[in-house]
């Protein structure tokens, strides 16, 4: 049975021991290496960080069910919030009640150029040299030909399900703190398949639809587990200082 928290408290802090934060010198896939020093906030963020995180807040949807990397987000404005920036949004479609999903940030990989994007529902690719798209039915994914990764898998889902859309992708907005949306689990700054969640199970919910959030990350790495969210301003929050990979001369 999943325990129950009703955010509508002050943020109650959790200490994170981990080294400090050392640099990746080589490919982002070892970015496991690199641990942050930092602490997870459970309950709500500050007032400064929420109006900050708020302020361009897309009211568009305000009832929705999603399955973003294995965690069920319901009503939730700003699943996923990195350093004040918003990853996930969602509209509804006013003619065929359709939600659509947009990641805010585009797929690239390691070196920092683009793969695709997905904008409401449609990916585009960009390079379509190394990674290809595929279709199926009510289902869009984008593969790296030569490893077989998937970089990203939308699927949508019947009317009446538990969600209405199904989101997985690999998030390199910063070359040392990967954001792996895997379709059972989601982690943040780690890619350790090994390590044990730092969170497992637990549905984090306000009563209405308010601005309470549920974690916020300041330089730590973390991985979620078997979670939900609930009518809240914001799932997660992350605050990470980003280490600077140094050049081949340093």
């Amino acid at each position: 049975m999943l325990h129950r928290f009703n955010l509508n408290f002050e943020s109650v802090f959790l200490n994170v021991s981990q080294p400090p934060c050392h640099i990746a010198r080589t490919h982002p896939a070892a970015a496991h290496l690199q641990t942050y020093r930092g602490r997870v906030h459970f309950g709500t963020m500050s007032t400064n960080a929420l109006r900050k995180a708020l302020s361009d807040m897309n009211d568009a949807t305000t009832e929705y069910r999603a399955l973003i990397g294995g965690l069920l987000y319901r009503n939730v404005s700003k699943p996923i919030v990195f350093n004040d920036k918003s990853l996930i949004s969602f509209t509804r479609s006013n003619t065929t009640g359709q939600l659509a999903v947009t990641l805010d940030t585009d797929l690239v990989e390691n070196d920092g150029s683009v793969i695709a994007s997905l904008r409401e529902n449609v990916i585009t690719l960009n390079n379509t040299t190394d990674f290809v798209k595929l279709l199926g039915l009510n289902r869009q994914a984008v593969m790296h030909k030569q490893t077989g990764r998937i970089w990203c898998d939308l699927r949508l889902t019947p009317d009446n399900y538990v969600y209405e859309l199904a989101l997985s992708c690999i998030l390199l907005i910063a070359p040392t703190y990967p954001i792996v949306l895997h379709p059972d689990r989601t982690k943040f700054g780690t890619i350790n398949d090994n390590a044990p969640p730092n969170w497992l199970g637990g549905i984090f919910e306000s009563k209405t639809k308010g601005e309470a959030g549920a974690f916020r990350i300041e330089n730590s790495a973390m991985y979620v587990l078997n979670a939900a969210f609930e009518n809240l301003g914001v799932g997660i929050d992350i605050s990470v200082q980003i280490c600077e990979t140094p050049s081949d001369g340093d």
